[in-house]
């Protein structure tokens, strides 16, 4: 009997010990969701629980969304902690608002949470037990749930010149045990003046600092954590975190990188070209390299892989003409060759001035929105494949031409 008491006890006390340890673990990690989100302007908010095949629109507070009387965008969204935290707002001139939503039941109905944000943001991401959001002015948030936000104060991070300046933050990633938050300083006289910026912080936003590497001729244009660590894109050249170590390539006597910026399956995917010609570039480890054929009169909006297959969509002018339409282009074989695939939309979205301006892969389909750029304009049109070569067309929720959808979000990835 003692060694049957005996044995329970230490049965009991090592299950305790591994259902601790797995609560532990389960806390710091990113839960998934299998919906998708689509975001956008005039405080649109649409979610899919199916794939991207039917789309209802999400339940936003109408007062979150209108400010003195203009309408905010929502930009971008995470989902994390069994929440989604989505961020946006609005900034014209002395007019200026910062906005934050949350949803507790899975982006079907979202409300305000005040933050001491002073304008727009632009993205959020989740570090490491940590939500992150950043935008315009040195607007730079952090909040452990979702609810309650510190303002990161950074004059004393990012000096003051003397002259006006905008300090934009659009990307934000996790890696290396660092945070960073990147984007662009130009002084508001001399828009054309940009300078990358990078603030990282390496004890969860405790304390930041500025790493300052590449010259001017363009802020961060896209960020993303790798296998290799931290890589971003500025004006061309590529900043590296590697080794805990950062590092600046400008690419000087080789084809210049820029976004979008993809990683996926160990694979960098970037493109390189000018005036709107295009080669894909890859790196799996050794360094960049051109694949394919160069493709002409493009305009790349978006990346996505799955299914063995790499899919980016956009526009692409055809030649000898000033009208732009919508494109998608798959790839089966990394890059080497790509097939257009534009023309099993049918009629959707081949007049004059369409475009695919986001997409994203999620349960098995790849997921594209887009509409027509130019007034009178045409509402967000979202299609849906598997192959990304056969597209069907989605059923939304009576999206009118005011409420553009300039991006997908997957709780998955």
């Amino acid at each position: 009997m003692r060694r049957i008491f005996l044995f329970t006890v230490c049965a009991l006390f090592i299950g305790f010990m591994f259902s601790c340890k797995k609560d532990s673990s389960d806390a710091e990690s990113k839960s998934g969701s299998d919906a998708v989100i689509g975001l956008g302007k005039n405080g649109t908010v649409i979610r899919s629980g199916d794939g991207g095949n039917t789309w209802t629109r999400a339940t936003v507070p109408g007062e979150a969304m209108t400010h003195y009387g203009y309408k905010l965008a929502v930009n971008d969204a995470v989902y994390s902690k069994d929440k989604w935290i989505a961020v946006g707002g609005f900034g014209s001139g002395a007019v200026h608002k910062g906005l934050v939503l949350i949803s507790t039941d899975d982006g079907n109905s979202w409300r305000e949470v005040k933050t001491d944000a002073t304008t727009v943001l632009y993205t959020v991401e989740y570090c490491n037990g940590i939500f992150v959001a950043a935008g315009m002015n040195d607007n730079l948030l952090t909040s452990t749930d979702g609810e309650r936000w510190i303002k990161v104060d950074l004059k004393d991070i990012i000096p003051d010149p003397g002259e006006p300046v905008v300090r934009k933050f659009t990307s934000v990633v996790y890696g290396e045990g660092t945070i960073a938050v990147a984007g662009e300083v130009y002084f508001t006289g001399f828009a054309s003046a940009k300078y990358p910026v990078i603030l990282e912080s390496t004890d969860e936003g405790k304390t930041w600092s500025r790493i300052v590497k590449g010259g001017s001729g363009g802020g961060v244009d896209a960020m993303v954590n790798t296998n290799q660590g931290i890589v971003a894109l500025a004006g061309g050249g590529v900043i590296y975190k590697r080794g805990g170590v950062w590092d600046y390539d400008n690419r000087s006597g080789v084809p210049r990188i820029y976004p979008p910026l993809h990683y996926t399956d160990n694979t960098i995917f970037a493109t390189s070209g000018l005036r709107g010609r295009y080669f894909t570039m890859f790196n799996e480890g050794s360094g960049w390299e051109e694949r394919g054929d160069r493709i002409a009169n493009l305009n790349i909006e978006a990346v996505m892989y799955g299914n063995g297959r790499y899919l980016y969509v956009g526009s692409e002018r055809p030649l000898g003409r000033a009208t732009v339409r919508a494109v998608t282009y798959v790839s089966t074989d990394k890059g080497n060759t790509w097939v257009n695939t534009r023309e099993s939309l049918g009629e959707k979205l081949k007049g004059n001035y369409c475009s695919f301006r986001t997409g994203v892969f999620a349960n098995g389909n790849f997921i594209i929105a887009g509409d027509q750029s130019r007034r009178p304009g045409t509402p967000t049109m979202i299609f849906t494949s598997k192959d990304g070569t056969n597209w069907k067309e989605s059923v939304t929720p009576g999206l009118t031409v005011d409420e553009h959808i300039t991006k997908l979000v997957s709780g998955s990835n």
